[in-house]
């Protein structure tokens, strides 16, 4: 029996490289969003302690002019940092999203060729199959032409008794 060897194999081997990339890639992407993610919720959480310190300054007594404008600029640069961060969050957030969607891509695609290679592989079973059938059924066959044959040439002793010895 020949082995079966799939015609979309390299086709397959490639699509298998192309879906681990994006994985790696999609996986790259997770970590970077997290990093932004985290760096985000720092500053929001620094933005407010900021808030929260000023307003219980300014509730206990009046401060010089040059303090408030340092806490203004400070409280400035925080809500800048504030969104910053949230627009790298935003465009991580995109480019995950891009790679997610390659990866789904590659999925599919990598899925289409398993399938045309299973069935390409039934059908080599399937003609296999019908090989073998056919070869038993001409050694089936070969065998019955050969007794038919045998009996023709040779009579049988019971069915002609006169040429019994």
């Amino acid at each position: 029996m020949k082995r079966f060897k799939c015609s979309l194999q390299r086709v397959m081997d490639v699509r298998e490289v192309a879906v681990s990339q994006c994985e790696a890639m999609l996986a790259e992407s997770n970590r970077a969003l997290n990093a932004r993610r985290a760096e985000h919720r720092k500053c929001d959480e620094e933005l407010h302690r900021a808030s929260e310190k000023i307003m219980a300054e300014s509730g206990k007594s009046a401060q010089p002019f040059h303090e408030c404008l340092a806490q203004r600029a400070w409280f400035q640069h925080l809500s800048e940092r504030v969104q910053h961060a949230a627009q790298a969050t935003q465009k991580e957030s995109a480019k995950v999203d891009i790679r997610r969607a390659n990866l789904k891509k590659a999925l599919l695609e990598h899925k289409v060729i398993e399938n045309l290679s299973r069935r390409e592989r039934c059908d080599w079973l399937e003609q296999l199959r019908q090989t073998e059938q056919k070869t038993m059924d001409e050694v089936a066959s070969g065998t019955r032409e050969r007794r038919k044959h045998s009996e023709r040439n040779e009579p049988s002793v019971l069915h002609n008794p006169a040429r019994s010895p």
